[in-house]
């Protein structure tokens, strides 16, 4: 019978010393010091740190560790509280496991934790989240609404910041975006050359204090006025923008008799949501209303019927992201540099939600109401 395979066993302050050629007090003392240094010569020192590179080690939970290198340390990615549950499926999903995947073919390390939309973090630091706490974060990339004073800590903590989706105007911190104006400027121009006029917006929260779903928003303003078409109040559903939201949304379309032939959603789950709604109400997709969607996650192009989306190209956003943060750890006083900004490319990917407007066919009894 196969004995099971003992758990491996930590590496500790005694491995440490033995590889740097010191004693386990001087490890200590360098790691347990406030500034890093501790009561040992610089060459000691820098045999520990070494030591470190070579043995990939990490401090015990609340052991002071601002002494070690960045290679050390590990890539963390934050998610904001105000995301709610939606890392699990659709775009936070896809981008964190495009980030993991970019950063593990470097051999790297990874950690997801959460923030607070609503604590004061120089105020608390004590609610940090733990890696940072601890000190063996190196990277933090951030995705959903910030928190001004949770990344005025990450900057006190010398921590180079990548932020996903949000344009963030603060000195040491890149942001890397896509193009969510020139997204919906473009599925709207579609809908329009469709020959739709009456174009429903699902548009997210009335509240959001979210830069893609505000982009979006302006744009299509902005698109809808330079064709000469009104945006009718009744053509504007706030919801949230989720899979449920999304019902929502087509629900309100019934309600209001809204005669809208297409409609627009600001995430592909709205419009999956708008779409499975539709389903169950006997509307015909695109047959009694087209639907586009924003992100082109993976389920949108094997969702039947295949939707049509702006595509974000996320595993290009977390590449860049993992590449310009190893920029920020080659060049230490980068941190203190003006705000970046990188905004890549979107375009439209037509599928099989949208058609003519003068390809549509009669409406059934239960369908919308199609204008002509």
């Amino acid at each position: 019978m196969t004995k099971p395979t003992p758990p491996k066993r930590r590496i500790g302050l005694a491995e440490v010393a033995e590889a740097a050629g010191v004693s386990p007090s001087a490890v200590s003392s360098v790691f347990r010091s406030q500034d890093g240094k501790g009561r040992v010569s610089e060459k000691t020192r820098a045999a520990i740190i070494q030591a470190c590179q070579r043995l990939r080690y990490k401090p015990l939970r609340g052991t002071p560790s601002a002494t070690l290198p960045s290679k050390c340390k590990d890539y963390c990615f934050g998610l904001s509280s105000e995301a709610g549950t939606n890392f699990r499926t659709g775009y936070y999903a896809d981008l964190i496991g495009c980030v993991t995947d970019d950063i593990l073919e470097r051999d790297g390390h990874f950690n997801l934790c959460r923030f607070s939309i609503e604590i004061d973090y120089l105020r608390h630091p004590e609610q940090l989240p733990l890696p940072i706490r601890n000190h063996t974060v190196k990277t933090l990339f951030c995705a959903g609404c910030p928190n001004l004073t949770f990344i005025d800590a990450l900057r006190l903590r010398g921590i180079s910041i990548i932020y996903f989706g949000r344009d963030i105007l603060l000195s040491g911190v890149t942001s890397i975006l896509p193009d969510y104006a020139g997204g919906a400027r473009s599925a709207i121009g579609h809908l329009i050359a469709l020959g739709h006029r009456r174009i429903m917006i699902g548009a997210g929260p009335f509240t959001t204090a979210s830069y893609n779903a505000l982009a979006q928003r302006l744009s299509i303003e902005q698109t809808l006025k330079m064709h000469r078409i009104d945006l009718a109040g009744d053509c504007i559903c706030f919801s949230d923008p989720t899979i449920e939201g999304g019902r929502v949304v087509l629900e309100k379309l019934i309600k209001q008799g809204n005669r809208a032939t297409a409609l627009y959603c600001i995430n592909d789950a709205m419009a999956v949501g708008a779409i499975l709604e539709a389903r169950e109400r006997n509307i015909r997709i695109p047959e009694d209303l087209s639907v586009v969607g924003f992100d082109d996650i993976q389920f949108s192009g094997v969702f039947t019927p295949l939707l049509t989306t702006v595509h974000v190209p996320i595993d290009e956003i977390a590449r860049r992201g993992v590449k310009e943060s190893e920029k920020l750890a080659a060049h230490p006083a980068a941190l203190n540099a003006p705000h970046q900004s990188i905004v890549l490319p979107t375009h439209l990917i037509e599928r099989q939600t949208t058609r003519p407007l003068d390809v549509l066919q009669p409406r059934r009894p239960g369908a919308l109401i199609v204008s002509r």
